[in-house]
């Protein structure tokens, strides 16, 4: 049993934090036109489940290349 303060990360958990952070650095980032910007996306899986507890996530994020300022 899993302590009351341990909170279950699943795979859109996980998404949705990425996309958050990922969002935010493309909105600190000052050299890049807003125009160029585009949407976030970020896809992951449960790649291989150890146990209740442990899982290994595979997930890969789609965004703006900041040094080429291509897709």
């Amino acid at each position: 049993m899993a302590p009351r303060w341990q909170t279950k990360i699943d795979a859109k958990t996980i998404e949705s934090h990425l996309k958050v952070y990922y969002e935010g650095l493309a909105s600190a980032t000052k050299s890049v036109p807003r125009e160029k910007l585009i949407p976030v996306v970020v896809k992951n899986k449960v790649e291989k489940t150890f146990s209740t507890y442990e899982a290994c996530f595979e997930g890969t994020v789609y965004m703006l290349d900041y040094m080429s300022q291509n897709q």
